[in-house]
């Protein structure tokens, strides 16, 4: 491909058609009861408060989808923070000729990458709960149009 940029800018469905799911990568699982730190001292959460943090990563031949499920409820902290690794069916093509606009990963995310993990995040968080003797927390399904990504600044930056 040659030409402008908006010619050789990918589409989510041409991207959807020329990568597939390789692999599921943990990066943390871990449970904690509330005031199982001695010398800490800490209020448990009568309301469940989840946060989804989603972060990805592209390379020659592949894309990351990384999110980090941090759950806190009456009974403690689950965390499950996990990667779904797409790689390009076709890797004879030269890579740097393709733009994959922010765009198009965010929505990418959010239809493809974000519903392929879930389910090995939920997963995490229910065994990893059940082993420190915490009542396991049933996370709901992601509906179809439910996610709504909002990109956030590094504060760093």
């Amino acid at each position: 491909m040659s030409g402008t940029p908006e010619e050789d800018a990918i589409s989510i469905e041409r991207l959807v058609e020329e990568i597939e799911l390789k692999r599921i990568t943990f990066f943390e699982i871990s449970a904690r009861r509330w005031n199982s730190d001695p010398g800490i001292s800490e209020e448990p959460h009568e309301e469940a408060q989840t946060s989804l943090n989603v972060m990805h990563r592209v390379d020659a031949h592949s894309i990351s989808i990384r999110c980090r499920l941090t759950l806190s409820y009456k009974e403690g902290v689950v965390v499950a923070d996990g990667a779904a690794i797409f790689e390009t069916r076709d890797r004879s093509s030269d890579p740097r000729e393709v733009e994959i606009a922010e765009d198009v990963l965010v929505e990418f995310s959010r239809r493809v990458g974000i519903p392929a993990l879930y389910p090995y995040l939920r997963e995490a968080i229910q065994e990893s709960a059940r082993k420190v003797r915490m009542k396991a927390p049933v996370l709901g399904l992601l509906r179809p149009g439910s996610l709504k990504l909002e990109q956030r600044e590094d504060e760093d930056a």
